[in-house]
C-alpha cells in the first residue's frame, strides 16, 4: 500500500529553506545520511529526494511544501537552471510553456534560440515551437533580424515564459 505524501509528511521528514531552494533531511531517511544532510542532485539534471522508495522532484516536493498541494501541471524553472530551487524562481507551468523557457540549444548554429540556416531557401530560418507544432516566422537574410522576429513572436505566443538566448558573437564553431 502506497501512501500519498503530504504537506505534513513532508515537512516532519525535510526543512526547506525557500531562500535557498534547499531541502535538509530533520530525520535520517538511513543510516548513512545524517539529519541536516543536503539532498542532492539525481543523475537527470534535478534534485531529486527519494521518500520510502519514490523519486520526487526537488521542484515538486517545494511547491507541496509551500502550497499544500501538489502541482497538477509542472514546476517551471524562471531561469532555466534545474538545480535551481528557491521558490522565487519556481512557478506553475504547462508542458509547452516549460519548453518555451529551455535554454538555447547547445548544438545551435546560428548563435540565436530559434533560428537555424535553411539550406533550400539560402536564407536564416525564424520558429517558435508552440505546444510541439513548429510556427515559421519567415525567412532572414540576417540571423538578427530573424532573431528580433522570432523573439517577438514568441513573446506574443509564450508571455512571461518566452526565452531569448543567444550565444555571444565569436563563441560558435
Amino acid at each position: 500500500m502506497t501512501v500519498e505524501l503530504t504537506q505534513e509528511r513532508l515537512r516532519y521528514l525535510l526543512h526547506y529553506d525557500p531562500e535557498t531552494g534547499v531541502f535538509r533531511w530533520r530525520v535520517s531517511p538511513c543510516w548513512h545520511v545524517p539529519v541536516g544532510h543536503v539532498c542532492g542532485p539525481g543523475r537527470s539534471g534535478y534534485v531529486v529526494v527519494m521518500i520510502k522508495g519514490s523519486n520526487y522532484n526537488a521542484s515538486n516536493l517545494a511547491w507541496l511544501y509551500m502550497t499544500g498541494e501538489w502541482p497538477q501541471e509542472g514546476i517551471d524553472h524562471k531561469d532555466g537552471n534545474p538545480l535551481n530551487d528557491r521558490w522565487e524562481n519556481l512557478r506553475l507551468a504547462n508542458q509547452s510553456q516549460n519548453s518555451a523557457n529551455r535554454r538555447i540549444a547547445s548544438n545551435n548554429t546560428s548563435g540565436f534560440k530559434g533560428v537555424s540556416w535553411s539550406k533550400t531557401n539560402q536564407k536564416w530560418f525564424a520558429y517558435v515551437y508552440v505546444n510541439g507544432q513548429r510556427i515559421g516566422c519567415g525567412h532572414f537574410d540576417d540571423p538578427e533580424e530573424a532573431a528580433r522576429v522570432r523573439n517577438a513572436k514568441a513573446t506574443l505566443l509564450h508571455g512571461e515564459f518566452a526565452r531569448f538566448d543567444s550565444i555571444p558573437k565569436g563563441t560558435l564553431q
